[in-house]
């Protein structure tokens, strides 16, 4: 159903607006009251994390730095009219930014209910005649494993979330996807860097928006400036309560992020730490040898690894989730946590804490 002129929830002048997922429901609420308490009732947050058993934090925005990441957006692509597709979720940076920006635009949004399926995602494009949409890499995947052509009003597909392998890109733009990779992060309201609808399909030197300043610190690690980052982030404490970290409009944020840049293009190298995204959820990455002699003598749950050769960081990945990081004394298996723990270190009822360990996935 297109969704033109309809409020956003930060528009709806009823306090700050804490953007989650359904089982950090009560978590959200209790940070919008915590944020209302210190006078910030025109912050809209949007919540990061949780999900693999760590506190969740969320990030804090301004509406104006929200208007100008989508206002910058819009200029990048040239995307000033044209209807939207959204099939992400409202409470995620990257599908809140596609409401966002066509409201700044004026143009309408085509939403997908229910759970993700790619066929009713092919023909919500094509009955819609929407021009623009988001994608994550494993939504890509789905639309070519189908084999599922895109229709000739689709204009660009954004993909964020991850990068996208570049066979999988190719063979979506043979079926007519015109996909172009994003990189970038909640913490500056979705997109630092895009390429460009008209270029082949690459994930290396992608274009900056035009609203951002970047640069490199010593080690290579990614900073960046502009009027559309975070304003602060909000952590939640082991103990309970908040703590709220402000960040200064002078400030250049600090990322774990190992680039390269070549003017305004921006090349993501890999995490400097051990942390890697794959299929939206963060894994430690081991050398093959140490996960053989770790899985042989700690792990007593069905684990897998997974060879990439494109990936030039590591010969191979361990997917242990971060809520069942290693400890100093060796790997052991999460227990489940109890009824009356917080919400965010719940499992989702829609999934048992056994069928996350057993298949080594943390929920995404």
């Amino acid at each position: 159903m297109p969704a033109a002129g309809t409020p956003l929830p930060w528009d709806r002048g009823n306090g700050p607006c804490v953007m989650a997922p359904p089982h950090l429901r009560g978590w959200a609420e209790e940070a919008a009251a915590f944020l209302s308490r210190r006078g910030m009732d025109g912050i809209t947050a949007f919540a990061t994390s949780g999900s693999s058993g760590s506190p969740p934090k969320a990030i804090l925005f301004t509406r104006r730095a929200l208007d100008i990441c989508a206002r910058g957006a819009l200029e990048h692509l040239h995307a000033e009219s044209g209807d939207w597709c959204c099939p992400l979720p409202l409470w995620h940076v990257g599908g809140a930014m596609i409401y966002l920006r066509a409201a700044l635009a004026g143009t309408a949004v085509h939403t997908l209910r229910g759970k993700w399926c790619p066929q009713a995602y092919a023909d919500l494009m094509r009955s819609s005649g929407a021009r623009w949409s988001s994608l994550v890499p494993t939504q890509v995947v789905d639309l070519v494993r189908l084999g599922l052509r895109a229709p000739s009003t689709a204009g660009c597909i954004i993909v964020g979330g991850g990068a996208l392998d570049a066979e999988t890109g190719r063979k979506a733009r043979t079926l007519g996807w015109p996909i172009v990779q994003s990189y970038g992060m909640t913490e500056a309201g979705s997109q630092l860097a895009t390429a460009f609808p008209g270029d082949s399909f690459h994930t290396d030197r992608l274009s900056l928006l035009p609203h951002w300043e970047v640069q490199t610190d010593k080690g290579g690690l990614l900073r960046f400036q502009g009027e559309g980052k975070l304003f602060g982030r909000l952590l939640t404490q082991t103990h309970g309560g908040f703590l709220l970290e402000r960040v200064a409009p002078q400030e250049w944020w600090g990322t774990r992020d190992l680039v390269r840049l070549e003017g305004r293009l921006l090349t993501f190298l890999r995490r400097a730490d051990r942390l890697v995204k794959v299929l939206g959820n963060w894994w430690i990455r081991m050398p093959s040898r140490t996960f053989c002699a770790a899985a042989s003598r700690r792990l007593s749950w069905r684990q897998f690894h997974i060879r990439a050769p494109e990936w030039n960081w590591s010969p191979a990945v361990l997917p242990l989730p971060l809520w069942s990081r290693p400890a100093a004394s060796g790997m052991r298996r999460p227990q489940a946590p109890s009824a009356s723990a917080p919400s965010w270190k719940r499992p989702s009822p829609s999934r048992s804490w056994e069928s996350w360990t057993e298949t080594g996935c943390a929920p995404s």
